[in-house]
């Protein structure tokens, strides 16, 4: 774990300006070279050019992706608690509870500035669980 020098590091990375254009412009360089792979692609189709592309079926359907459905926060709580008592079983209670928790709040902890940038919480549902 990083410390205070990791934390400093990832506030500049995630938080300062020059880091948000640098993070936008590797993303809209992605962005550009996906649409230029596939014009290469369907020009490659067109001629019948690469090979090993010559004996592939068609293009594939495209993914239906439903719309995300709201979480079932209880349902959720419970099967992390299942999880948790499974894991203990498993390292024949090598690993106490206390131990185990300390965990849990450390990633808790570490990811919740992420979630919160995204506008989620996870104390309600965490407080849940606990």
């Amino acid at each position: 774990h990083a410390g205070e020098v990791g934390a400093r590091i990832t506030r500049a990375v995630t938080q300062s300006d020059l880091g948000i254009s640098v993070r936008r412009s590797v993303v809209r360089g992605a962005q550009t070279m996906d649409g230029l792979d596939g014009r290469w692609e369907r020009f490659s189709d067109k001629y019948g050019l690469g090979t090993a592309r010559k004996g592939q079926p068609g293009r594939p359907e495209p993914k239906v992706i439903p719309e995300a459905q709201p979480l079932d926060t209880p349902t959720a709580v419970a099967l992390l608690q299942i999880a948790d008592q499974a894991f203990l079983q498993a390292t024949s209670r090598q690993i106490s509870q206390a131990d185990l928790d300390k965990q849990i709040r450390r990633v808790q902890d570490t990811v919740s500035p992420s979630f919160a940038r995204s506008g989620l919480t996870m104390g309600d549902w965490m407080a849940l669980a606990g």
